[in-house]
């Protein structure tokens, strides 16, 4: 029972300072409100924009260590898009199996 007793009070607190504080009250719900007009009317005034596939360069990613993400970061920026993916096409992978089928 004293869970019920300290969220009735809790409660009360809390009405008691939207009652003593009416413009933090409003600011409090106003903002939030505000944020999500800006976001909605943002997203409808410029609609997304289809676009083609994009597959870049692989890099090194940290977990390889140190020097070989640092080369990768400085000497790789090859940012370009490119049409075909860099990985190796499953279908091609397949035939060099051991296990004949």
């Amino acid at each position: 029972m004293a869970f019920f007793r300290q969220l009735k009070l809790l409660l009360w607190k809390n009405g008691l300072a939207a009652i003593r504080q009416p413009l933090w009250s409003l600011t409090l719900v106003a903002w939030p409100l505000i944020i999500f007009i800006i976001i909605a009317v943002t997203r409808n005034h410029f609609p997304p924009v289809q676009k083609d596939i994009c597959y870049v360069g692989p890099r090194n990613l940290p977990s390889t260590g140190f020097f070989p993400f640092l080369q990768t970061l400085m000497c790789n920026t090859d940012s370009n898009c490119h049409n075909k993916s860099h990985l190796v096409d499953p279908a091609a992978s397949k035939s060099t199996s051991r296990y004949p089928q």
